[in-house]
């Protein structure tokens, strides 16, 4: 009943006929201010909900894949969990720059880069280490043209290949940061 006042009040809309009855808001500020009353528990329950549905659902391809992997790491942080985040946000990086989609890969190995310190054993949830994790969001950066961050995120991968004694991809980042 709720559905169908706010409908026709003009506060959402139907997005399709399609048997899931897809809705949104008209307005973003509505939307903003409809999650804005939800008490923080309870819309972090709400977040893990969507993300659990979310990661349920039948596999994507392609860019719907990115998006539905960034929807997904969007929630896992809505809900607090700092952990599934940086895994989907990893998934959602690789599954974009695999599609092309270089900007959206930049931003998703960003948000990784940014979860890496509150995940608990980041290198175990995804398989790679930081450094690898920075030459993939340079690259992609790079591709979508953004030489700025992308000089930044070599400089750092470089720092830290010289720390760990890894001379050998301390010499590949190098050559990256040539070309930036």
């Amino acid at each position: 009943g709720a559905v169908h006042e706010a409908i026709a009040g003009g506060l959402l809309v139907v997005l399709s006929d399609d048997p899931m009855e897809r809705y949104s808001f008209r307005h973003a500020l509505i939307a903003e201010a409809a999650a804005h009353t939800v008490l923080p528990a309870r819309r972090r329950r709400l977040h893990a909900a969507i993300a659990n549905a979310l990661s349920a659902a039948p596999p994507l391809r392609g860019t719907e894949q990115a998006g539905h992997l960034a929807e997904i790491a969007h929630h896992w942080l809505g809900a607090g969990d700092v952990g599934r985040a940086f895994s989907a946000s990893v998934a959602a990086g690789d599954a974009a720059a695999g599609s092309g989609a270089y900007a959206e890969a930049h931003r998703q190995y960003r948000r990784a880069l940014d979860l890496w310190k509150g995940a608990d054993r980041p290198e175990q949830h995804v398989g790679i280490d930081r450094i690898e994790l920075l030459r993939r969001a340079a690259h992609v950066a790079l591709l979508a043209g953004d030489f700025g961050p992308a000089v930044d995120l070599l400089r750092e991968g470089i720092e830290r290949a010289r720390a760990s004694g890894d001379g050998t991809r301390q010499g590949l980042l190098y050559e990256r940061l040539a070309r930036a």
